[in-house]
C-alpha cells in the first residue's frame, strides 16, 4: 500500500521533469497520466550504473528521491517506479505497485521480479511503467484487448490468459515478443525493498545500460556502445572508460 502523505516534494519532481505547472493545476485523468509518463520518461533515464559499480542501492523512496531528484540520477524499475507512484499519490492518483515476471532481466541479474504500476481511473486499471529499459510511453488499458500503440518503430498490446497479462512489442514486421507477464496483486515497498541484501558481488557483475527516451527516438549507452537512433539520426560508436563519463553529461545529464 502507498500512503499519501507529503514523502516526496511533487513541486521539485515536476522541476526535475521539466514541467512548468502546479500541483494543483494537474487533474487526475489519462491526459495528465499520460502527460507525466512522457516527461518522465524524457527526463529520468532507465540506468543500472550502481550494478555495474557492484553497489547494492536502497530501495527506500526517500533514498530512492534523494538520488533521483536531488542528485539528478535514473535508477533501475524498483526506484523509477517507486518515485513515480509515490508522485501521483501525491497527485492523486489510485496507484499500487505489482511484480511482473520478466522474459529478460540481464541488466540487472536473473531472476528478479520487474516491478511496475497499476493505476485505476474511471473504474479502468492501467499498466504504467516508466522503469523498463525500452519504454511503452503511454498508460495501457488492461481490459482493452484490441489496443495497440507504436513508439521507436515498435508495436506495444497486451494478452489476457485467465489472470495473467502479459506485455508484447513487435518489432516493424518481425516476430513478436513476450516484454513480461504480470497479475495484479499489489506488493509493497517491504516486498522488494531489501531484494539483493544477500545478492553476491561476483553474481552482481552486469553491462553498463543506460538509456533515455526522445522525442522522436532514444539514446542508450550499452557499456561501450554508445547509439543515437532518432527520425533523423542513427548513429552508433564506441566510447573509451576515459570517455564514458563525458557520454553520461552530455546526452544524459548525469554527472559522475
Amino acid at each position: 500500500m502507498i500512503s499519501k502523505g507529503f514523502i516526496v516534494d511533487t513541486n521539485e519532481i515536476l522541476e526535475r521533469i521539466k514541467l512548468d505547472l502546479s500541483p494543483a493545476s494537474l487533474k487526475t485523468n489519462l491526459k495528465t497520466l499520460n502527460l507525466l509518463i512522457n516527461a518522465f520518461l524524457h527526463e529520468i533515464p532507465y540506468e543500472n550504473m550502481d550494478f555495474f559499480h557492484k553497489k547494492i542501492s536502497s530501495f527506500n523512496i526517500l533514498d530512492i528521491y534523494e538520488k533521483i531528484v536531488v542528485n539528478n540520477r535514473g535508477g533501475i524499475c524498483y526506484e523509477n517506479n517507486t518515485l513515480f507512484a509515490y508522485f501521483l499519490k501525491e497527485l492523486g492518483f489510485d496507484v499500487s505497485l505489482i511484480f511482473c515476471e520478466l522474459k529478460n532481466s540481464s541488466y540487472i541479474s536473473a531472476d528478479f521480479p520487474h516491478l511496475a504500476l497499476r493505476v485505476q481511473l474511471n473504474k479502468k486499471s492501467y499498466l504504467v511503467d516508466v522503469g523498463f529499459g525500452q519504454n511503452v510511453r503511454e498508460a495501457l488499458d488492461i481490459d482493452n484487448k484490441s489496443y495497440k500503440t507504436s513508439y521507436e518503430d515498435i508495436e506495444y498490446y497486451l494478452k489476457k490468459n485467465e489472470n495473467t497479462f502479459c506485455l508484447y512489442s513487435k518489432f516493424k514486421k518481425k516476430e513478436e515478443k513476450i516484454s513480461y507477464c504480470f497479475d495484479l496483486k499489489e506488493v509493497t515497498l517491504k516486498d522488494y525493498e531489501s531484494i539483493f541484501d544477500n545478492l553476491k558481488k561476483e553474481e552482481h557483475a552486469v553491462p553498463l545500460f543506460v538509456s533515455k527516451a526522445l522525442k522522436d527516438g532514444r539514446v542508450t549507452l550499452n557499456d561501450s556502445v554508445f547509439t543515437i537512433n532518432t527520425k533523423d539520426l542513427k548513429r552508433k560508436w564506441q566510447v573509451s572508460s576515459e570517455n564514458r563519463n563525458e557520454v553520461l553529461r552530455d546526452y544524459f545529464n548525469i554527472e559522475v
